[in-house]
């Protein structure tokens, strides 16, 4: 699938609103614009998805994921994703842009849940135009809005690199709120702001930055970061 719009694009449904999507896989590459995923491009109104999996390479600008783009308000179980990942920020209305990937889920807008899901695939996280507010990269999601996420028994083996001005790199979740059980990160983190004015980078095995309740985690994985102005590891 190669579709250029700002619309959502996913590999099976491109929004899906109170719907429910199960046993299902897609094997196809996918290079779309924004609201990018292996499944779903965006899922919501309390909708799920389970027992799915995705293959594809995703390649996608802002909000792009494994299996979805742009989660609001729904859920994800026995999933998972094992295709490679690229996101690249797109610029926003303030003038600054903005980039999330995450193995399953870029960006997260409402509350949900994750369980018994797992990403394999790398995930590549940039930003042509050098003034990321936000940019958020996680083996899970890539970034969270401030609501209530509940992440159980999942984990992530998958390398990611994140090079953006303002990076939040995390194994299972890059930036977000809730609570994470039972979940381990083995892949490596790279995260490169350095030519930026403004760098400044939140990195964790786990989490790179949130107000989460946190047990049973365990990282593996290498962590290397580099900003010009501050690092918090």
């Amino acid at each position: 699938v190669t579709y250029y719009s700002e619309m959502s694009t996913g590999g099976l449904v491109g929004d899906a609103k109170s719907s429910h999507i199960d046993n299902c896989c897609n094997e196809a590459n996918i290079i779309a614009a924004e609201g990018v995923g292996g499944i779903v491009g965006k899922l919501e109104n309390n909708s799920s998805v389970n027992n799915s999996s995705n293959k594809g390479y995703i390649k996608g600008k802002a909000e792009t994921g494994g299996i979805i783009g742009v989660c609001i308000d729904s859920s994800i179980s026995n999933s998972n994703n094992n295709g490679d990942i690229y996101s690249v920020g797109i610029a926003g209305y303030n003038g600054y842009s903005h980039s999330y990937a995450g193995g399953l889920i870029g960006l997260n807008a409402g509350n949900m849940s994750i369980i018994n899901s797992y990403n394999t695939g790398n995930i590549t996280n940039t930003d042509d135009y050098g003034s990321s507010m936000n940019a958020g990269a996680g083996g899970i999601i890539g970034y969270s809005d401030n609501n209530c996420i509940i992440i159980t028994h999942c984990y992530n083996t998958g390398n990611i690199k994140n090079m953006c001005c303002r990076a939040y790199t995390g194994g299972i979740i890059g930036s977000g709120n809730g609570i994470i059980n039972n979940c381990y990160n083995i892949g490596d983190l790279s995260i490169y702001s350095e030519y930026h004015y403004n760098g400044i980078s939140y990195s964790g095995g786990i989490i790179g930055y949130g107000n989460v309740n946190l047990s049973n985690c365990y990282n593996k994985g290498d962590i290397s970061s580099y900003t010009s102005i501050r690092t918090y590891l």
